[in-house]
């Protein structure tokens, strides 16, 4: 297991919904879609950034003005500020890594294993194989 610091876009769940981001994840660590020990939700649905200027594709703001989130829910990401501090990322590389030492609940986590089984993952695979071949 690892622990990092980092700034994390909490998504808000506008419309009802909240969007899994897995495939934002990159060998280098810098963004990192992460889970939260909530109540209700184990997905990864915020993202950790190493640095507070870096802002994901998958992030945007004023999404209620600009017609994108529902007005009664409220925008789906917010700008970090001044305020916010950098939280603590557990970093674990399989599952039996983080049943043997749960996070408390709040904290911010994420599974590599479980972030290079996505589709986006695999694909980036095949491709490195197949131009390998080629």
């Amino acid at each position: 297991m690892q622990i990092k610091e980092m700034y994390v876009y909490w998504q808000n769940n506008s419309g009802g919904y909240s969007k899994e981001i897995r495939k934002t994840y990159k060998d280098n660590m810098l963004i990192l879609p992460v889970k939260c020990m909530e109540a209700t939700t184990h997905s990864y649905e915020h993202l950790a950034v190493a640095d507070k200027e870096v802002i994901p594709k998958e992030v945007y703001f004023d999404g209620v003005e600009k017609g994108l989130d529902c007005s009664c829910c409220g925008d789906r990401w917010n700008r970090l500020d001044e305020w916010d501090t950098p939280k603590k990322i557990y970093i674990y590389e399989d599952m039996s890594e983080f049943e043997k030492s749960k996070p408390g609940r709040y904290s911010y986590y994420v599974i590599l294993s479980e972030l290079k089984k996505s589709r986006y993952w695999q694909y980036r695979l095949i491709t490195k194989t197949y131009s390998l071949k080629v």
